[in-house]
């Protein structure tokens, strides 16, 4: 549709084809704000990314902006256009955490791809977030990798050992109880690990203590 009005090819295209993804997605007229920014991409999406574009005025006067790419992602979703959605996702050519982030989302869209699939992706975006550091949102994909094997008969335990290695490492007291108080449910009190329960039980103090290291409140303390 939007091609039959479109400038040709050049500045004043692109610029035409921004105003009227502004113009949708003001609107919520996510079909139309998808063409905008499809046709924008010209059939590769990983162009898109690097593309900011204004999502809202702050008070401040300044732009907020969000990359091309997501916003696709984001108005493909909303059409319930889901795979299309991930597709675009993992197009993305970035490193570290902003290409862990997006592999993370495509997993949630493709909840259709069978298991061993997803969790590959999960080691890609693990993979990303660990190069560049970002060890809260390691935190996050693990967590998320163990959402996955939940839902299955697979056993948890390489990325459970992992998130729990991790947890110490990032002093995440409640990450590694949420983790440990997962492995007990459904067992006997009386056939767990002595030192899973010592280990337990010292988190849960921790945690009611709230200026502890790892505590909810340490973070906010002044060094």
């Amino acid at each position: 549709m939007l091609a039959r009005y479109a400038p040709a090819p050049g500045p004043e295209r692109t610029f035409w084809l921004v105003m009227q993804w502004r113009a949708a997605a003001a609107g919520l007229h996510h079909g139309l704000a998808a063409e905008a920014l499809q046709q924008l991409a010209a059939g590769r999406p990983a162009q898109l990314e690097e593309r900011q574009l204004v999502v809202k005025e702050k008070d401040d006067g300044t732009a907020a902006t969000r990359s091309a790419l997501d916003l696709l992602a984001d108005h493909l979703e909303s059409l319930g256009r889901n795979r299309e959605a991930a597709e675009v996702l993992l197009a993305s050519q970035s490193s570290g955490a902003p290409r862990a982030e997006r592999y993370a989302r495509a997993v949630a869209l493709l909840d259709r791809l069978p298991l061993p699939q997803r969790q590959r992706l999960m080691e890609l975006a693990l993979e990303q977030a660990a190069a560049s550091g970002a060890w809260g949102l390691v935190a996050q994909l693990l967590d998320q990798q163990l959402a996955l094997e939940a839902g299955s008969a697979t056993r948890p335990s390489q990325a459970m050992q992992r998130r729990l290695k991790l947890s110490g490492r990032i002093d995440d007291a409640y990450g590694e109880w949420r983790v440990r108080r997962r492995t007990a449910l459904g067992k006997d009190p009386r056939n767990q690990d002595p030192v899973q329960q010592a280990r337990m039980a010292a988190l849960e103090t921790q945690l009611r203590s709230p200026r502890a290291p790892g505590g909810h409140a340490a973070a906010s303390q002044a060094p």
